[in-house]
């Protein structure tokens, strides 16, 4: 199991890192589109927010709202995330805005590490035109740091569990064009089908920090 976890975590590290260029947000970044990007968080508190909505595995045996609370539990869990990017103005496209919500579950291979599929709605919003396609992340690789350390593992009931890093691959589903998702500037059009767009960065369980505060 250590050698499965170590392997693991490297794993994500890497991806992670892997994704990332130079001027990547430090705290989240959604690779360029076909068009256009690369997205970075929109720079304001609370940026990104995950809500771990069920899980079977806490003491009780199953629970609403409550993580993982025993090292030896796997789940599953039911997760909810909001992410918000943003693409900047450039010589091709206007700026775009663009928001991630998932819906999914994810499996707990050991402590620190999940792994899941999330399946929601990518919202863009470029110079006034809007547009929604359907998304599915997989997989959605979470990295838990502070249950690196084993006596964080089931203290304060799992709530430490609250910071995460996060690496996926979203597939867009469906076509992206510069007529119905994006406005393009003068001379420049955009198509492309299923986009398949790896993403990096940090969430905040807002269920595991509320019990934290709360001592619940």
């Amino acid at each position: 199991m250590l050698r499965t976890l170590r392997i693991t975590t490297l794993l994500l590290i890497t991806m992670s890192t892997l994704s990332q260029p130079a001027k990547a947000d430090w705290w989240d970044f959604f690779a360029e589109l076909s068009g256009p990007g690369p997205f970075n968080g929109r720079g304001k508190l609370p940026e990104n927010a995950t809500a771990t909505i069920y899980c079977r595995g806490v003491s009780s045996g199953s629970g609403f709202f409550r993580l993982l609370d025993r090292g030896d539990s796997r789940g599953p869990c039911i997760f909810a995330d909001v992410r918000l990017f943003e693409a900047p103005d450039d010589d091709k496209f206007f700026r775009v805005r663009m928001t991630v919500t998932e819906v999914g579950p994810t499996y707990r291979l050991a402590p620190p590490i999940e792994v899941g599929v999330g399946i929601g709605v990518i919202h863009f919003n470029s110079n006034g035109r809007t547009a929604d396609r359907l998304t599915v992340s997989l997989p959605r690789l979470i990295f838990k740091p502070f249950l690196l350390c084993s006596s964080l593992q089931e203290k304060r009931k799992g709530n430490w569990g609250f910071f995460q890093m996060y690496f996926r691959e979203t597939h867009i589903v469906g076509e992206l064009n510069s007529n119905d998702d994006f406005r393009p500037k003068a001379g420049h059009t955009f198509k492309t089908n299923d986009d398949l767009v790896p993403s990096t960065g940090f969430l905040i369980d807002v269920v595991g920090l509320t019990r934290l505060i709360l001592n619940k």
